[in-house]
């Protein structure tokens, strides 16, 4: 076999203490300026390795998600152009000698391959191989493996370069991964910003949709043609505050309790006077809790309000009932809301007689926002409905029930 011409230098002529502190000064300050594993891995194979003048080498990562050796770079014939890789291959960490050696945490060094029964052969028989595991607090993240045509190759002094070689790749590719995971985690939280941004707009638009303001202005409009004047105005004062509530403080993440109760009392009031005598409402105020002292997301319940009144309690046909309750329980602020209007199946089968093909609603929005919220916090905002049925199990209403967590100035 006729070798590369620095291979054929005498193996008993091993790098000196000059030439080992020169590659190691190349390595530290090379991998300094790499910015991914992949480049890592690369300029430890094509540079760093071709320095010790090895004629092949191969750098093995445990995946994090498999838990298997994947070839990541290469330097010889396993990488034949570029930073491509020949046939790369998967280990099972235990299997072949490198595998051994990713499971013990051991460097080896085998002077004869074929006395060997662990060896696998990959791209071709080498008969000399050393194995040095990249190691970060006693946990091995992969391998360096390096295989020569010439039995009894490798030694002690390699061993030690390439230790320390691993040592400072280890760190490298794990302070990287960090980096990297840190910078996907931004831009997982800036995404979900955008998307809960966009749902704020969404639950604007479904606050103030064509519909909502049409009959509002028809409403208006009535009052002042049957010379209600006075409840044109009071309509129009409520009207407009609700507008004005709602733009001043879509792009605000949460409100206190009072001022959200208070934006529901305004629209209440204004689908009171709207429907007439329709239905009835009550809000009962927090016990034992200051109202201005905790704050929760804006427009969190107006949306849950709205579909007792508009789907259940007006679908019944009946005058109806809505009562809005909150209250305190450890360290969440519970809101039931109650009504004696249809039942929510009874709304779904409505809808679909009517063949209603509707834009996304106002909870359901708001149930796209919660699932947002939740993501990224130990604390859940939770929603429970339940059919309320009398002592015959018969219809009485529908019950919600939010619970959100207690966010405290």
């Amino acid at each position: 076999m006729d070798l590369p011409e620095h291979v054929e230098r005498d193996n008993k002529q091993q790098p000196n203490i000059k030439e080992i502190q020169e590659i190691l000064l190349y390595f530290s300050s090379s991998i300094f300026g790499q910015n991914s594993v992949e480049d890592i891995v690369w300029d430890l194979a094509k540079n760093c390795i071709n320095k010790l003048q090895f004629v092949d080498c191969v750098i093995y990562l445990i995946d994090e998600n498999t838990g298997k050796l994947v070839q990541k770079a290469a330097y010889g014939p396993k990488n034949p152009k570029d930073f491509q890789l020949y046939k790369p291959i998967e280990l099972t960490v235990g299997v072949g000698i490198v595998g051994g050696v990713a499971q013990s945490g051991i460097s080896q060094i085998i002077n004869d391959t074929t006395q060997d029964s662990r060896y696998i052969v990959d791209d071709e028989l080498r008969y000399s191989e050393i194995s040095v595991p990249i190691m970060h607090q006693g946990t091995v993240i992969g391998v360096i493996d390096s295989e020569h045509p010439e039995k009894d190759f490798f030694n002690e002094q390699h061993e030690m370069v390439l230790s320390i070689i691993a040592s400072i790749c280890a760190n490298k590719i794990i302070n990287t991964r960090l980096q990297e995971r840190y910078f996907e985690k931004q831009s997982d939280l800036l995404k979900i910003e955008k998307k809960i941004s966009e749902l704020k707009f969404a639950q604007l638009r479904s606050q103030l949709n064509p519909h909502f303001i049409f009959n509002s202005l028809n409403a208006i409009q009535y009052f002042i043609v049957t010379n209600r004047n006075e409840l044109s105005l009071r309509y129009l004062s409520k009207f407009s505050k609700i507008i004005r509530y709602t733009l001043e403080n879509v792009h605000t993440e949460a409100l206190t309790l009072e001022e959200e109760i208070q934006m529901l009392m305004g629209y209440l009031e204004l689908e009171s006077i709207r429907f007439g005598d329709k239905f009835t409402y009550v809000v009962k105020p927090v016990s034992g809790l200051s109202k201005g002292s905790i704050k929760i997301p804006f427009l969190l319940i107006q949306p849950f309000v709205e579909e007792a009144i508009e789907k259940r309690i007006l679908g019944s046909g009946s005058r109806g009932h809505l009562t809005i309750e909150f209250s305190q329980f450890e360290d969440y602020l519970h809101c039931t809301i109650s009504d004696t209007g249809i039942s929510t199946q009874r709304v779904l089968h409505l809808n679909k007689v009517k063949n209603l093909n509707l834009e996304p609603s106002g909870v359901e929005i708001a149930i796209q926002r919660i699932n947002d919220l939740n993501r990224y916090s130990s604390q859940q905002i939770t929603i429970v409905s339940r059919d309320l049925k009398g002592s015959s199990g018969e219809n009485k209403g529908t019950e919600v029930v939010l619970s959100i967590p207690l966010i405290k100035e």
